[in-house]
């Protein structure tokens, strides 16, 4: 007996949590459809208000599927609690135990099923009221493309093209007559709100005051929530437009930056353009005056191609040769230099490399000049003559002195003589 009143309890839980599960998400649903819905009327546009029939279809489809579920569930409890009432065999207790979790679950379940309905309505609401303004919009958009042909709705951004003023003046009786329709609208609530308040008086005029005040601050709540959210959407607005605004300048500054950069590109091109068209009127010009006629234009511009390259060819020549003068230079100031024995590779090299392998003198002088001096280098114009006078000076000291030697007196009348001949020298240079 206990293990069947057992699972009766466990039994009644799960249907419980199925039934709860499947209200939570039908409700979830039409909430999330209600906010998709205020969502997409807050940032309109034709495609997004096109979307919500599939978002429609799906929140139906899914209510469907948990409210069958919700009701095959609650048949379930239906059939234990009909089981409970005349067939279980259990303690009193346990029963009773039983009954109150029973009733419990009934409440839980009735206000989640509330919940659900509520949330639903708003959404059956929310139907009516986008499915009135695509009705409207529909209309709007297609007198718009009939009168402006290419005005495109179906686009997330609109692109204008043709008379603006006609849509605006278009726009503006669409929005005269909407203001109509909600003005006729309000009147017709406010009737209806005032014969229903004619057609309940009060018993007395305390209950009249009491009435009064209710509806005064009901008016007065409604008002400062209204004022709330208003003022909470006015932030909002504004600081998406200070978004958009702050982007927008910012692709108009970049935009305008890549028409700066275009513009400035178009004009180089168009100076380049002219430059190389007055260039070419110049040429064209040149070779006009030495044209007299076909034949005589094509021999005298051979002629005119081989003086340009007879012209390059000097250039080039003369170019070669300042740069063979100029390593001929440092190649001559560097034996003018006052070491014993001076590197010359690098001037070789440089005179090597200024020839181009072009000029066969220079060739055959580079061939003709000795490894040694590649390796080891040259002794300097100054440092031999230096050598040659001092071994002229020793020469003219033993002038009159033989191979194999001499007397004293001879190497002093031939010391005497050098000095003679040395004074000779020194008039002579003079």
């Amino acid at each position: 007996m206990t293990k069947d009143i057992c699972e009766v309890e466990a039994c009644l839980k799960d249907l419980y949590e199925t039934t709860i599960n499947n209200y939570e998400t039908a409700k979830a649903a039409c909430a999330y459809y209600n906010q998709l819905v205020e969502d997409t009327m807050t940032d309109f546009s034709v495609p997004k208000l096109k979307d919500l029939y599939k978002a429609m279809n799906e929140r139906m489809e899914l209510v469907k599927v948990s409210l069958r579920n919700a009701s095959e569930a609650q048949e379930g409890m239906g059939e234990l609690t009909r089981y409970m009432e005349c067939g279980i065999q259990a303690p009193q207790e346990a029963i009773e135990k039983t009954k109150e979790m029973l009733s419990v679950c009934s409440d839980k379940m009735m206000t989640a099923c509330i919940q659900f309905q509520w949330e639903n309505d708003k959404a059956l609401v929310r139907d009516r009221q986008w499915q009135m303004v695509e009705s409207k919009i529909d209309r709007y958009t297609e007198e718009n493309e009939v009168i402006l042909p290419g005005v495109h709705y179906a686009q997330n951004k609109l692109k204008l093209t043709g008379d603006s003023d006609l849509l605006l003046y278009h726009t503006y009786r669409y929005k005269r007559q909407l203001e109509d329709e909600l003005n006729e609208a309000v009147a017709g609530l406010r009737e209806r709100v005032n014969r229903a308040v004619e057609d309940t008086p009060p018993n007395n005029e305390k209950e009249q005051k009491d009435r009064n005040s209710f509806l005064e601050s009901t008016l007065k709540e409604q008002r400062a929530q209204m004022d709330k959210d208003f003022k909470t959407r006015e932030e909002d607005l504004k600081k998406r437009n200070e978004d958009l605004l702050k982007d927008a300048l910012r692709k108009q500054l970049q935009r305008h930056q890549e028409t700066l950069d275009k513009k400035l590109a178009q004009r180089e091109e168009e100076a380049t353009a002219k430059l190389d068209r007055m260039v070419a009127e110049k040429v064209a010009a040149e070779k006009k005056i030495f044209a007299q006629q076909r034949s005589e234009m094509a021999a005298k511009l051979k002629i005119l191609e081989n003086k340009l390259a007879a012209h390059l060819k000097a250039e080039k020549e003369t170019k070669r040769s300042q740069e063979l003068w100029a390593a001929a230079t440092s190649l001559l100031a560097a034996t003018k230099k006052g070491c014993p024995c001076i590197a010359v590779d690098k001037e070789l090299k440089a005179i090597q490399k200024a020839s181009g392998g072009e000029d066969k003198l220079v060739a055959t002088v580079m061939k003709s000049i000795p490894k040694t001096v590649w390796n080891y280098g040259v002794v300097p114009e100054s440092v031999l003559k230096a050598n040659y006078y001092k071994m002229e000076k020793t020469a003219l000291k033993v002038a009159l002195v033989e191979r194999e030697g001499s007397p004293l007196p001879i190497y002093f009348v031939s010391w005497i003589q050098s000095l003679f001949l040395s004074f000779k020298l020194l008039d002579r240079a003079r």
